[in-house]
């Protein structure tokens, strides 16, 4: 019953998103410049419900961090929305312009766009691998055969991309969103019918405590400090992840054209939103013990009533959808404005479809390989500390408003992302199982975002100091 009721919920999607675009075919030239897109702001609310995040790093900073330090990853995500916004601000004309007019100006635009390409690529395979393990677990599928299954959700994915483009992603968001506002509901209504207020919120705060053995506990005397570093690691992890989403920028940089401070509001609530609509599903969760991360927890939890692991279900495909959607067409898209200014066409509609299927070939292939290993966090491990590499060169050099010495911005982030890759995976059980210790990383990749940035804005003041000698 629950398989169909996940199959029906991907045919009414595909069906509504086709009639709704069929009069809107995708043009030859630029395919993707189309900023008439439904409901962006309410689309940015819907990315942020990875599969990582519902499943991994939300979750784990609540009931081991506690609350202040969920608390600062949203408004981390607020302050990224507002400082993309204030970039964008006075650029007059659409979003792929905009972009064109960036990588005009910025020297290491090509590099800029390589590494963008390769952390949305790994973002769609992370979002494959927890699709993975969910099928494993809530299907009793075998490994290859939720292999399988997991790529054929994701061609659905890819068929969204191809057919509509942005307009498709965005469409289809508000549905996934929806979706997932229901699961919440229903969770929420069910914890409200299982527990009594009392009981309640003596759950509520036995989530709320700072953990010992994590981030800075039991460091200093004075607890107002830890709970300072909490609020600020959350904060710079939410920071990072925005800051360098191209699906992220299109959106802000449409509701931005709003006139007056409606817009303003709809990003606050954009980045609030997910925030406490997730949080009834942490409530639902049991205390997370110390040690190795047992994915079957909430599953286990849910397994007694059939609807609410039902619409938890959907929900989840729903989550993979947007953002694995999210990741592929910000991935091609970077391509097809490389590969414009390489060899400009007067038709790429063509192209698209060729870069599209091409990195839709990589993702699958990276997957089967990756799926391999035993701990599906791998690879959201390695986007944790290599996001805020790219965030901090895009601070350093101001939105790319100041050029590093040729060939730094390359180095500086190749270097990063190795020194991190290194620092995370020299314990060679890490690929084999989650721990919930490696949600210690956070405030390290907060220090790599510091650390990049400070890095790239020394080295964007030597061009300036030569020219002034």
């Amino acid at each position: 019953m629950l398989t169909v009721a996940i199959v029906l919920f991907f045919v009414t999607t595909l069906l509504i998103v086709q009639v709704a675009i069929r009069n809107r075919p995708l043009k030859l030239y630029r395919p993707l410049d189309d900023d008439d897109v439904p409901f962006p702001a309410a689309g940015q609310a819907s990315t942020v419900f990875s599969l990582a995040a519902l499943f991994g790093c939300y979750p784990g900073i609540f009931l081991l961090i506690g609350g202040i330090g969920f608390v600062g990853v949203a408004g981390g995500s607020a302050a990224a929305l507002l400082l993309i916004r204030a970039a964008q601000a006075g650029h007059e004309g659409g979003y792929e312009t905009f972009l064109e007019d960036f990588r005009d100006r910025f020297r290491d635009t090509g590099t800029f766009f390589f590494a963008l390409f390769i952390l949305q690529i790994g973002f769609a395979i992370s979002e494959l691998v927890f699709l993975r393990v969910v099928l494993l677990l809530a299907f009793g599928l075998s490994p290859s055969t939720a292999s399988y299954a997991a790529l054929a959700v994701a061609v659905v994915g890819y068929c969204y991309c191809l057919t509509g483009g942005y307009n498709t992603v965005f469409r289809t968001d508000i549905v996934q969103l929806l979706t997932v506002a229901g699961m919440c509901l229903l969770l929420l209504g069910a914890l409200a019918t299982s527990l009594s207020l009392p009981e309640f919120l003596t759950a509520a705060g036995a989530k709320m405590v700072h953990h010992g053995g994590y981030w800075t506990a039991g460091f200093f005397r004075w607890s107002w400090v830890e709970r300072i570093l909490d609020f600020s690691s959350g904060f710079l992890l939410g920071f990072a992840f925005l800051l360098v989403s191209p699906d992220t920028w299109k959106r802000v940089y449409i509701v931005s054209r709003v006139p007056s401070r409606r817009g303003i509001s709809l990003l606050f609530v954009a980045a609030a939103f997910p925030f406490v609509a997730i949080t009834p599903l942490v409530l639902a969760l049991p205390n997370l013990p110390h040690g190795v991360v047992d994915p079957t927890v909430f599953l286990q939890r849910l397994a007694g009533n059939r609807i609410l692991l039902g619409a938890t279900l959907i929900g989840v495909f729903a989550s993979f959808l947007s953002s694995f959607d999210s990741a592929l067409i910000a991935a091609t898209h970077v391509s097809l404005l490389s590969a414009r200014r390489a060899r400009p066409a007067l038709e790429e509609l063509d192209r698209f479809r060729y870069l599209a299927a091409l990195h839709f070939v990589i993702v699958s292939l990276v997957f089967v390989i990756g799926s391999r290993f035993g701990n599906p966090g791998i690879m959201a491990t390695i986007l944790m500390g290599t996001y805020p590499v790219l965030g901090g060169l895009l601070i350093g050099t101001r939105a790319g408003t100041r050029n590093l010495p040729s060939g730094a911005f390359g180095l500086v982030f190749l270097l990063g992302c190795v020194a991190w890759i290194v620092f995370t995976m020299s314990d060679e059980m890490r690929f084999e199982v989650g721990r919930t210790t490696d949600l210690n990383f956070v405030p390290a990749a907060g220090c790599v975002l510091l650390a990049s940035a400070a890095m790239s804005w020394i080295l964007s003041w030597i061009p300036q100091q030569r020219e002034d000698e």
